[in-house]
């Protein structure tokens, strides 16, 4: 992973260069979910979902309680490169803003200062984000929706990790992360008009208006599964605990105990009357559309007849969320080794990537991980490193060419210095340094040039003039003359040469002595004779 993000990106579009491994989590009060997914390619993997009920216990040791949870969490889960986590929504503030550009680096200079008057807290207290929820591209607009949360619920989240000893990369909410989802699944994401998703929980229920695929409001009321169980226990005088069992047994279907079976009817009328009553002010807020989808999520989903009561009362189409329906669309390159629980729905969503939340995170002003840093520090550390890598290279290309060249260099001398030892036989055989031969060479060549240049003197008598005088005067048939040897230098000519007799040897000087180009010097006395002349 030595170049990720740092020459190049993790992904192109949505194709992963490099797989990444990601951690989702969920965190309520009972329980801590995790879902693991493989990022690869242009496939997504579910590996794993985990749930880890929290020990028992009361709101004093709730965070010891959580992060002793997380950690259980961790020990199950393969290497991974990234953790994701979400708030509950119930943290957030939430507005709606239509801003004159959709460029999300715009957006994100100017948002808090959009915010700022709508909030009933101070924006430096507060970390505020945004999605992108419509685009229009005709006004070159955008409308986004933004979310405000104070610093401290983002301190205290940020600890339950610290106590398990990790830091996550990215906090986000977790109905943005529901609505990230379901843009992905195209039945859901085509719905016309209003749809509603309904999380419930043990102890809040999170509530998300959307309107033609476009999310819009956001609120959460705080009843779950829990209060339902208590105004059961409260009706049938019986323990919470045997209450919720029974609701989760039972649900809303009918039994032999009737007595049950109308305190549980009128437990989730007066719940699902306070999300009647939000969904009635959602359409107040949003041009009067109504609502023609319920979706049900989380664990209070799980009753058995919840979805055929809420169409009833409300007289919506009411179902669960289907988070297969995005699992099992090939096209979308989603693959699972394991199914996924509703109770997991929201940590797989927090966990996956998607186009619509994969900029928003909570994790900035002193929150911020310092991503951008670390990678440019990488990138100077791969720079240094590339850069003497490169250097030592160069001197290794360097050292080996330049061993070349001498080895080459050398066997050009030994041909040089071979080539002029033929050549000239006055260079020593046992001569082997260059300049010592190339020097030989050199005088011998001067010399030879200066002898000749002598004779082409046109000063002077020709050369072969000399040879003309030496043939005329010189009756070989005669004086029985050969000759051995004939040197020429700039002003002598040297024989080595022979004669019959010692009256021809006479005779021989004799006829020297008269030639106009020609002066003995010295007088030889034997018939095998060396003679030197002195030219005119």
């Amino acid at each position: 992973m030595i170049f990720q993000n740092i020459f190049v990106p993790e992904k192109i579009g949505s194709y992963y260069l490099f797989p990444k491994r990601i951690i989702g989590f969920d965190i309520n009060k009972t329980h801590v979910y995790a879902t693991q997914l493989l990022l690869k390619g242009r496939t997504i993997t579910l590996e794993k979902t985990i749930e880890i009920p929290l020990e028992a216990g009361n709101t004093n040791n709730y965070d010891e309680r959580a992060s002793k949870a997380i950690a259980t969490a961790l020990e199950q889960v393969d290497k991974y490169d990234a953790i994701h986590t979400a708030l509950s929504s119930s943290v957030a503030i939430f507005k709606e803003l239509r801003l004159p550009f959709s460029d999300p680096n715009k957006i994100q200079m100017v948002i808090e200062f959009e915010v700022e008057p709508l909030l009933p807290f101070s924006v430096n207290d507060a970390v505020v984000d945004f999605i992108i929820t419509k685009h229009l591209p005709e006004e070159k607009a955008s409308e986004v929706l933004v979310a405000a949360v104070q610093k401290q619920h983002i301190v205290h989240h940020l600890q339950l990790f610290a106590q398990a000893g990790v830091n996550p990369d990215v906090v986000t909410l977790d109905l943005f992360a529901l609505y990230g989802a379901f843009k992905l699944i195209p039945s859901y994401a085509d719905l016309p008009g209003g749809t509603v998703l309904v999380d419930v929980g043990s102890y809040t229920t999170g509530i998300a208006y959307i309107q033609n695929g476009q999310l819009r409001l956001i609120r959460s009321i705080s009843k779950g599964l829990l209060s339902q169980a208590k105004a059961v226990s409260q009706a049938l005088n019986i323990p919470v605990g045997d209450a919720m069992e029974r609701l989760i047994r039972f649900g809303l279907e009918k039994t032999a105990d009737p007595a049950y079976l109308q305190a549980a009817t009128s437990a989730f009328t007066d719940f699902w009357q306070d999300v009647s009553f939000t969904i009635t002010s959602f359409t107040a807020q949003t041009e009067q559309q109504p609502v023609s989808h319920v979706l049900l999520l989380g664990n209070g989903s799980e009753i058995k007849g919840l979805s055929s009561f809420v169409s009833n009362m409300l007289g919506i189409v009411c179902e669960p969320f289907q988070i297969h329906k995005l699992l099992q669309n090939s096209s979308l390159g989603f693959t699972t080794k394991n199914g996924i629980t509703p109770g997991s729905v929201i940590s797989f969503c927090i966990a996956l990537p998607t186009p619509t939340t994969n900029n928003f995170n909570l994790r900035r002003k002193e929150f911020s991980i310092g991503t951008d840093r670390a990678i440019l520090l990488k990138q100077l550390i791969a720079a240094i490193s590339l850069t003497v890598l490169i250097l030592v290279l160069l001197l290794q290309h360097d050292f080996f060419q330049t061993r070349k060249l001498n080895k080459a260099t050398q066997q050009a001398e030994e041909e040089v210095i071979e080539t002029l030892k033929k050549e000239f036989k006055q260079i020593p055989r046992d001569e082997t340094n260059l300049d010592a031969v190339v020097a030989r060479a050199r005088a011998e060549v001067q010399r030879e040039e200066k002898l000749w240049f002598s004779f082409a003197n046109p000063g002077r008598t020709s050369f072969l003039q000399y040879l003309l005088e030496l043939t005329t005067i010189i009756n070989k048939e005669e004086l029985g003359f050969s000759i051995d040897k004939l040197i020429i230098t700039e002003n002598t000519i040297t024989m080595d040469a022979h004669v019959k007799d010692h009256a021809a040897l006479a005779t021989l000087e004799n006829e020297l002595k008269k030639s106009k180009l020609f002066a003995p010097v010295g007088s030889v006395q034997t018939i095998d004779f060396s003679m030197k002349l002195r030219v005119k």
